[in-house]
């Protein structure tokens, strides 16, 4: 259907918030009511849960950037560029944080910059009434944050909860198709960019459940549920890779034995189509796969691939029978009790996400010399509009430094601003000077707000579209003694796209954050990442470390696109990667049971790793060492004689798993000497 009911539900209570929010500001007489009109449009979200909590943290924010705006611009009054350059540290600040906080709290902060640059280089020329405009621009924000939390929850409500449930329903059934083609053998169906998006999917649904506290859901998943059932698609995905590459080198030396093969399409079985009762399926599996496990030998290498294939298929069953109970409990939180979430949880804690502070650092670099430049132009040239694009120039940059492309993305608002100019000045001089009363304002505005809403709901379309929505409004300027002045609109408008233009230069000159320069930064973090991970003393935390590198992988893949690499090549160097840090970290965990000699092993082994991915943050091209190769095989040989079952069993799974990531074209594994 071309025309979605949705988006025209969410567009109309768009449309319907911002003229309570301009209605409202107009009769106490409050200066620019527009700006209650924009903020309506900025805080405005398809889900309901998503406006409340921004609504919550943009509040807070504007708060926080008047608060310091108060704080700062009396001590300045007399040194008009030294307080823009105390406005430029303070937006700097912001952007450091929000560039490393992806969650609606970075909203505190960008709303500390917009609300700071709308009092403060307002008030350089003017800074007697700093408090009047302070407590103005305060009063109209807060009125389009409430009107569009109120509005959007009283009428066609959009629920989190619901969405979050679909997308959780959606990653297990991409989950369980991917390990049934693998365990197949057959990945025709699936491409690599099927995979990748797993790992952004998952990120949006860590995202997305943040918003829930403000949901208008009755029942909501808690933040156990959420937390564990991320842990186990965490734990699940590298298992699901590591049976593609599993089920073709087991062929290659020779196949599996008819036992094993059975095993193996019982599990694929159970996968594909999860009888009635699931947990009892999933435990008589475990079982049978133990049974074989106990019957091998390990006198070869394919069995010991074949030993591997059995541990990771008792990976797979328990991450994705957990799962399977974890998705239908955020789906049904109310037939699942705490008791059986917490029993499935790892740990009560955030997800674990990366975060570049180098990155962070530049890019508030980069904010604090766009702004410099454009209040040096301003204040030099005496340009009465001045402080419109300086307040352009901090917005734009704020809106378009965490895109994959920040250049592209400055590019459309950009283009945004322009059409928002030309569009505002057909209305200014050709409509709104023959009207004079509100209901009219409402009856002409609606056109272009209502399609501004609809588009606004669409991904796609974001980037142009809101822009366009805060360039229109503040070009619209709608006040209760309006009049069209051409010299105004003009000089408002060129400074509107030249803020805009500045904020582009700074992002093509510095290239801070060019999508080539981010996928190499997220690979370089992710080796010293792994390195530092494994060098670390105690007791090693997989679900963290995983965490942090399936949101690289996630975040390499827009990036990827836009660079025009191959995405199978830096997908599989991130998933091989991921594979090799949770089979070390697994090793590290079984250190602390087994003999000094063997613990002495694994110490080895993971020091030459760590070693081996400080080279290879230094220089991508780096090979893994034969050595390491050699170090790998002698603990094999080690864990081949050990008595415990259990620990032989994990200690081999993990150890074919190194093996056949780091050296895949290693010949197989000869046992050097007989049983100690």
């Amino acid at each position: 259907m071309l025309f979605n009911l949705r988006q025209a539900a969410f567009a109309l209570n768009c449309y319907i918030a911002a003229m309570l929010g301009l209605y409202v500001s107009m009769r106490i007489g409050l200066e620019r009511p527009f700006w209650a009109m924009t903020t309506v449009y900025i805080v405005s979200h398809p889900l309901t849960g998503a406006i409340r909590s921004k609504s919550f943290y943009r509040v807070i924010g504007s708060f926080l950037g008047a608060t310091f705006v108060l704080a700062v611009v009396p001590k300045f009054d007399n040194a008009p560029l030294f307080l823009c350059m105390i406005l430029g540290l303070w937006a700097s600040f912001c952007i450091f944080i929000v560039v490393l906080d992806r969650s609606p709290r970075s909203y505190i902060f960008f709303l500390g910059i917009v609300t700071a640059s709308v009092i403060g280089f307002l008030s350089v020329e003017n800074p007697i009434n700093v408090f009047h405009i302070a407590s103005l621009r305060l009063q109209e924000i807060c009125f389009g944050v409430v009107s569009a939390g109120f509005v959007h929850s009283v009428l066609f409500p959009h629920s989190v909860s619901n969405l979050l449930s679909r997308q959780l329903d959606q990653i297990l059934h991409d989950c369980e198709r991917w390990a049934n083609h693998a365990l197949a053998g057959d990945m025709t169906d699936i491409d690599a960019k099927d995979r990748q998006n797993l790992t952004v999917d998952l990120t949006n649904v860590h995202f997305l459940g943040t918003h829930i506290p403000y949901d208008t859901a009755g029942l909501r998943p808690t933040r156990m549920a959420l937390a564990a059932v991320q842990d186990q698609i965490i734990l699940l995905m590298p298992v699901i890779a590591a049976m593609e590459d599993r089920t073709r080198e087991i062929d290659d030396a020779g196949g599996m034995s008819e036992e094993i093969t059975a095993y193996v399409e019982s599990v694929r079985q159970w996968v594909a189509d999860p009888p009635v009762d699931d947990a009892a399926e999933a435990s008589r599996l475990i079982a049978r796969g133990n049974a074989l496990g106990e019957k091998l030998k390990v006198e070869n290498w394919r069995e010991l691939l074949e030993l591997n294939m059995i541990g990771r298929l008792r990976h797979l069953i328990e991450a994705l029978q957990s799962t399977r109970l974890l998705v239908e409990a955020v789906s049904h939180p109310e037939d699942h009790p705490p008791a059986m979430i917490a029993a499935l949880s790892s740990a009560h804690r955030v997800r674990s996400m990366h975060r570049d502070y180098g990155m962070a650092a530049l890019t508030a670099l980069t904010l604090f010399m766009v702004i410099m430049a454009s209040s040096i132009f301003w204040i030099m040239t005496s340009w009465p509009n001045g402080s419109t694009g300086c307040l352009l120039a901090a917005m734009s940059f704020g809106l378009s430094a965490q895109a994959g492309d920040p250049v592209k993305q400055q590019g459309h608002y950009l283009l945004g601003a322009v059409i928002g100019v030309i569009v505002a000045g057909f209305y200014v001089f050709a409509i709104m000077t023959q009207i004079h009363e509100f209901e009219l304002v409402m009856l002409t505005m609606f056109p272009v707000l209502f399609i501004i809403g609809y588009l606004t709901a669409d991904q796609n379309y974001l980037p142009i579209v809101r822009p366009f929505m805060v360039v229109f409004n503040l070009t619209m300027a709608i006040h209760p003694a309006y009049s069209a002045d051409f010299e105004l609109y003009f000089n408002n408008g060129l400074a509107i796209i030249t803020g805009c233009g500045i904020s582009l230069v700074g992002f093509k000159v510095m290239r801070v954050i060019g999508a080539d320069v981010m996928v190499r930064r997220l690979l370089q973090s992710g080796w010293r990442d792994l390195s530092a991970t494994l060098k670390r003393p105690g007791a090693p935390d997989i679900v963290d470390w995983s965490s942090r590198m399936l949101d690289r992988i996630g975040l390499m893949a827009p990036r990827v696109s836009a660079t025009g690499t191959d995405q199978n090549v830096i997908r599989d160097d991130g998933i091989r990667d991921l594979r090799i840090g949770i089979c070390m970290l697994r090793l590290r965990q079984l250190a602390a049971r087994v003999d000094e000699n063997v613990r002495h092993q694994i110490s080895t082994l993971a020091q030459a790793i760590a070693g081996y991915y400080d080279e290879l943050s230094r220089s991508p091209n780096a090979e893994s060492s034969d050595i390491i190769l050699t170090d790998i095989d002698r603990v094999i040989d080690s864990f081949v004689d050990l008595h415990n079952s259990i620990d032989r069993r994990e200690g081999l799974t993990a150890l074919v798993s190194l093996r056949r990531n780091m050296f895949p074209d290693a010949p197989g594994f000869i046992k050097q000497r007989g049983p100690a």
